[in-house]
């Protein structure tokens, strides 16, 4: 099964936190901040409509949906990042959602010009940017003793690669953003660079200042980057309401989704990832894959068994089921296909796997 692992990152006092227990629905400490506390880990449900459509037409015993983790570090100030003790976890994550301050607080002694949004999200790349600098400089002064001592032609690819990474981070640019091979991807897969993971700049504004936000967002970002805001204490009104009021609550504000709803769909797209269902009268359900995957892999994604003794995959786009109503319908009006281990799955399918093992 795929486990997408999101890291909220940032500087302190940003609302890291905040965000993390509106992720995950969870009620980690925020009112004080401690450079000696543990991460906060938790899981949040991916919210999908279609799934809840499934449900309501199919009517089975149980409903399930994808899942993400999410990992709360530290803040860290700036030049700290690459010694800082959980460097592991930044690494161990598949993306980062980077926590910008765009909200003023007396108490804490933060006024409106403390305040740099545009600043703090390059800063921040900047440190991602030193951090992998260190990696790569220490590999580089390793490589040509193994060279010299091996002959090993994997080494001297290595070394060129590395050299051409180490231009791009010295020209202060992410690794994000480097044209690369597949093979020279997966070559670089097991340094974990931190400015090669796709990046969610969150920007948290505070009520008074939403209505400035598209200043903030208007920033272009290249590279596998992008930019989109929360505002906490908003968030957390929502959270309180039950469904029906929680629409009324947004439509007030002019938004279409919550911030939660919006972190974690703009997550799945730097990640390049879709959904795929299946749905009997036991359970509908909703599963994570990397788009442009086959129905094999998808099978291995429910379980291994299925990847190893697949036969044909039986799919239903989720337009055509919602059209016809039933899978049987689906057959009448030619919807339902057969296919093969190579099919590409695409967002949507409703699949049922046939296998033997």
């Amino acid at each position: 099964m795929i486990i997408m692992k999101a890291g909220i990152v940032g500087f302190p006092k940003v609302g890291k936190t905040t965000l993390f227990n509106l992720l995950t629905r969870g009620t980690a400490e925020t009112s004080r901040f401690s450079q000696a506390r543990a991460a906060n880990i938790g899981v949040s449900e991916v919210p999908d409509e279609r799934l809840e459509k499934l449900h309501e037409m199919i009517q089975p015993k149980k409903k399930t949906l994808a899942t993400t983790d999410f990992v709360d570090l530290v803040g860290v100030q700036r030049g700290e990042i690459k010694g800082t003790e959980y460097l592991s976890h930044l690494r161990s994550v598949d993306c980062l959602l980077h926590v910008v301050r765009d909200f003023e607080d007396p108490e804490m002694g933060v006024a409106a010009a403390d305040l740099h949004s545009q600043q703090d999200i390059q800063d921040f790349n900047l440190e991602l940017i030193l951090a992998d600098m260190d990696v790569i400089h220490n590999r580089l002064e390793k490589l040509p003793l193994l060279i010299k001592k091996m002959k090993n032609k994997e080494n001297e690819d290595e070394l060129a690669l590395l050299q051409r990474c180490a231009s791009q981070l010295e020209n202060e640019r992410p690794l994000r953003e480097m044209d690369l091979e597949p093979a020279e991807r997966k070559r670089l897969r097991s340094f974990a660079f931190l400015s090669e993971k796709p990046l969610l700049h969150i920007v948290n504004f505070s009520e008074e200042r939403l209505t400035s936000r598209e200043d903030v967002l208007a920033g272009s970002l290249a590279g596998n980057q992008e930019i989109t805001y929360i505002c906490g204490p908003l968030e957390e009104q929502i959270g309180r309401l039950q469904p029906d009021e929680r629409k009324e609550f947004l439509d007030q504000y002019g938004f279409t989704e919550t911030g939660r709803d919006r972190v974690i769909r703009t997550t799945f797209h730097l990640l390049d990832l879709i959904l795929f269902f299946t749905a009997g009268p036991e359970e509908v359900r909703s599963w994570p894959l990397r788009r442009g995957l086959n129905a094999q892999k998808a099978a291995g994604t429910v379980h291994s068994d299925m990847e190893r003794g697949f036969i044909r995959a039986e799919v239903v786009a989720y337009e055509d089921f919602l059209r016809t109503g039933s899978f049987a319908e689906s057959k009448k009006h030619g919807v339902f296909r057969l296919e093969g281990k190579e099919y590409v799955v695409q967002d949507g399918d409703i699949i049922t796997f046939r296998f033997n093992v």
